[in-house]
């Protein structure tokens, strides 16, 4: 599961006016606008300002946007204009099967091709490209009559965003916006990719997602056996030492100055965070508000243009992604957040298959 944590406000350069209009209702929060000062940003007439609050130089946009403002009656989706890249070339070794997740029958049929055919019915999908193993492409090559869309393979990467890569370089060069999906989540629905849609091609990337149910917490993960030592003179304040792994406490070795506890709690984190590791011991850092964190889904829909300059970056400083519009995140341009359904569940387990037969059974 993906989660991503939202901030309450989006912060802009103080030379950006207040006379520019944002939208204003509450479904969905552009999660990465951050723009460079450098930058002009001019917004059309149709969205309102909430609220704007000056701090220090910067002026704070409190953010909140409704499916139905942004997804105006103006905006569409051609026919035929979107190609879709079904990822299908996981091993699901979670499952526990003796083949990949995504090609286990789900009442009957391979959970791959529903939402295979779930793609193939809607009129704006020009082609699909499944990324997959050669020797699973029967599945859907067998499926082909069944379809209106031109079908096409590309093969599976190393990691994921090799694989988004590889199904980028095979779609058609003239498509308006790429629609990558997990084929492991079988229940998307029809009308959630449509809302999608219209919010890839608003915005240039966009995404679905749930608003997060779960309690989250932040873990600390100390790895090496920190020790503080408080000092009876102060006793607000600390000094980390490093415990070696051999555990020869007469040879601890300092890390840091003296530090409140939260300067001490930043610094060991920081000191995990670079792979110093002997313990495995995690400590609750915070409790994540709740109200400002989704679970990330597909389909995440993208410019194809846009993803390509994003590839382009990551390959350049060899950064690594774990989902695609990161990829663009990386670019600063904005990506949108689509409220889509709790049933769209990515299908890993066996717990997860149960449940997703539930699903399909009362539709």
């Amino acid at each position: 599961m993906s989660t991503l944590q939202l901030g309450t406000s989006v912060y802009y350069p103080s030379s950006f006016s207040s006379s520019h209009k944002i939208c204003s209702t509450n479904l969905r929060i552009p999660i990465n606008f951050y723009p460079n000062h450098s930058e002009n940003f001019s917004f059309s007439a149709k969205y309102n300002v909430k609220s704007v609050r000056s701090l220090r130089n910067k002026r704070v946009f409190r953010v909140c946007c409704s499916a139905e403002t942004a997804r105006g009656s103006e905006i569409k989706v051609k026919e035929k204009s979107v190609s879709v890249i079904l990822l299908a070339g996981g091993k699901g070794k979670r499952m526990g099967a003796s083949m990949p997740k995504q090609y286990i029958p789900l009442l009957g049929q391979p959970i791959a091709l529903y939402s295979f055919y779930t793609f193939s019915n809607m009129p704006q999908v020009k082609e699909i490209v499944v990324v997959c193993d050669p020797s699973y492409q029967d599945i859907f090559e067998d499926s082909k009559d069944n379809i209106r869309v031109e079908l096409k393979f590309a093969l599976p990467g190393k990691e994921r965003q090799d694989s988004v890569y590889n199904g980028l370089e095979a779609i058609d060069p003239n498509s308006e916006l790429v629609c990558i999906h997990d084929s492991a989540r079988p229940l998307v629905l029809k009308e959630d990719v449509e809302k999608v849609l219209k919010d890839g091609r608003h915005i240039g990337a966009a995404v679905l997602g749930a608003p997060a149910k779960a309690t989250i917490k932040e873990m600390l993960d100390v790895g090496v056996r920190l020790a503080a030592r408080f000092h009876s003179h102060c006793p607000q304040t600390a000094r980390l030492y490093y415990h070696p792994p051999s555990d020869d406490h007469h040879h601890h070795q300092p890390l840091s100055g003296h530090l409140d506890h939260h300067e001490m709690l930043e610094k060991s984190t920081a000191i995990a965070g670079h792979g110093i590791k002997a313990n495995s011991e995690s400590f609750v850092v915070k409790t994540l508000d709740r109200k400002t964190l989704w679970e990330m889904q597909t389909p995440q829909v993208i410019e194809p243009g846009l993803l390509k300059k994003g590839f382009e970056l990551v390959n350049r400083e060899g950064l690594e992604v774990t989902d695609d519009v990161s990829i663009v995140e990386h670019l600063r341009h904005p990506v949108y957040i689509t409220e889509g359904s709790y049933t769209n569940i990515k299908v890993t387990t066996p717990d997860d298959l149960l449940l997703a037969e539930r699903i399909l059974n009362t539709r």
